[in-house]
């Protein structure tokens, strides 16, 4: 998130679900301890409900269970659509091998069924094989002009290739084609996201949340577009002692400790909003995913337009999503980090500038040294600009920080409200902690996009600020610039890029704009990449310490 033309600190950036869907966690709850005999699905139309439904639900292996007893029992189009479910569950729990074989007998056995090669298209880009993909979408539009899957794979090729206009198209007539279809509906949304359309962005999403409560990336999108205006009333006195209490555990890291004053002080106020939020965010960091969901859901009950609880029943979701399709055989990463200060760094000078670096677990401080290590030598221009990076809890936002109130409420050049963003970067920064394990597992790596923004706002000198904004121009001309984020102006050019420059492994299947590599770099925008090689090194730039005006 680039930084916004504001003075000081402000030069910064970065409905819910309804209970239709409990019955399916019953029901897997039940199959688990063996007591489902009564309520299990037996025709074959039940099963491949009960299969999509798990599926949405992130219980993959039960989805592969009931498809496949979906595929034994039925016969003709009712096993072509269970070995399009079982494509599609392979798919979304990121396994592409089993996706591609069951996409292949389903074009070998039903070859007038678009499923079959639209999924084969579909693995290839999740594969990040986007040639083949868009080779594979020009034959399946001559093949099948008013397949719905046809158009989903189109709008999502063409985001990635930022291509706007075309994938509109697609995504308009997918929507056509099935207004009520939740991926339909995804693909518009993230469309409508590109084009800076926040009041669409946020009716889509609301649609698609009534749908599928369970979508992790529509429900995190969702957070950033909305900002509470509600009151919420004053706990009562001992609810808010025992929370007090919660919080010094939580800042000694004695999670034990604050897990009992958090609960005290529900059991004190059990509309205590603030407690409910700390209470989520600890039963996230330590993995109580059941328990983390229902106080999520509580205080969305008690203000359904706040974002963090979107926000974290997103990463409840998300974490049952890598459990499950890690036991389905998933190549989810888990990547390890040095825990030595980079070269050269003078720790009064990392903390200066990270200010709770302190409070941070070894590993987390880790993937912080990781991120910053190639740039560290300018931190102590940054501690001379006055720079700040936070590293945000689950249950504090932007205008918690001191004198950031006024911004939270500003919005960003797309829509979206600082206050409630995961990743804003300018003089003053932060990145929210959850995006620290996402590092670990491959995925974007907010802290190293905000970094840079900093480096961007307060460390380059004029020369090096002019390379940037003609490499900038040349990337857009040329249509080289890493996506369409990153095209959209020179900010987020540079973040993108260094964000990309310091991933060495990425995950697939990722976002159009998570999922980028140093080798990407290096191939795509050989300029940037050589800038990058040269900051890395020291002395290459000048030392004078004045922030910029954005």
């Amino acid at each position: 998130m680039k930084p916004a033309a504001f003075p000081a600190h402000a030069q910064t950036q970065q409905r819910h679900g309804r209970r239709a869907y409990l019955w399916v966690w019953l029901l897997v709850g039940l199959v688990l301890t063996g007591r489902a005999q009564a309520g299990e699905p037996t025709s074959a139309a039940e099963l491949l409900a009960a299969a999509q439904s798990s599926r949405q639900a992130h219980a993959y292996a039960i989805a592969v269970r009931y498809a496949e007893q979906a595929a034994q029992t039925g016969e003709g189009a009712i096993q072509a659509d269970a070995l399009a479910e079982l494509g599609l569950i392979y798919l979304t729990a990121e396994c592409l091998e089993p996706a591609t074989r069951y996409f292949q007998e389903l074009s070998h056995r039903f070859p007038a069924d678009a499923r079959g090669p639209a999924g084969l298209a579909a693995v290839a880009l999740a594969a990040g094989q986007l040639d083949d993909c868009e080779q594979q979408l020009t034959d399946l539009l001559a093949r099948y002009p008013d397949a719905v899957s046809v158009h989903i794979l189109g709008a999502r090729l063409f985001i990635e290739r930022n291509r706007a206009a075309e994938a509109r198209r697609h995504a308009e007539r997918a929507v056509a084609l099935a207004p009520n279809h939740p991926e339909s509906l995804a693909v518009l949304c993230a469309v409508r996201v590109m084009e800076r359309k926040p009041g669409e962005v946020r009716q889509l999403a609301e649609r698609i949340l009534e749908l599928q409560p369970d979508n992790i990336r529509v429900r995190r999108t969702y957070s950033q577009y909305i900002r509470s205006r509600k009151a919420h009333r004053v706990p009562l006195p001992a609810a808010r002692a025992a929370y007090a209490s919660g919080q010094a555990a939580r800042q000694r890291q004695d999670a034990e400790s604050a897990g009992r004053y958090f609960d005290q002080a529900l059991e004190h106020d059990p509309t205590f909003f603030a407690a409910l939020l700390s209470r989520t965010a600890l039963a996230l960091e330590r993995e109580e995913l059941d328990r983390a969901e229902e106080l999520a859901r509580r205080a969305l009950a008690l203000d359904a337009e706040h974002p963090l609880p979107h926000l974290q029943l997103s990463l409840v979701n998300l974490a049952r999503h890598e459990a499950a399709a890690r036991a389905l055989g998933a190549p989810i990463p888990q990547l390890t980090f040095h825990d030595a200060l980079p070269a050269g760094v003078v720790r009064d000078e990392l903390e200066a500038v990270f200010p709770n670096f302190e409070t941070l677990t070894p590993g987390q401080q880790q993937i912080v040294l990781a991120t910053i290590a190639p740039l560290a030598h300018f931190l102590p221009k940054l501690r001379r600009c006055g720079a700040r990076h936070w590293i945000l809890p689950l249950d504090r936002q932007l205008g918690d920080l001191p004198g950031c109130e006024s911004l939270a409420e500003r919005t960003t050049f797309d829509g979206r409200y600082y206050g409630s963003l995961r990743g804003v970067g300018g003089v003053v920064t932060v990145s929210g902690i959850e995006t620290l394990r996402a590092v670990e597992h491959g995925g974007f790596n907010t802290l190293a996009h905000e970094f840079a923004h900093q480096i961007h706002s307060c460390a380059l000198d004029a020369a090096t600020l002019e390379r940037i904004e003609k490499l900038y121009d040349a990337a857009v001309r040329d249509g080289h610039a890493l996506d369409y984020y990153a095209a959209s102006d020179k900010f987020e050019y540079f973040a993108q890029g260094y964000e990309a420059y310091i991933s060495t492994v990425k995950r697939r299947p990722a976002s159009p704009t998570a999922g980028h590599t140093r080798e990407e770099l290096a191939r795509r925008d050989p300029g940037l990449f050589a800038l990058f090689e040269e900051l890395a090194q020291r002395g290459t730039v000048s030392t004078g310490t004045t922030p910029r005006r954005r």
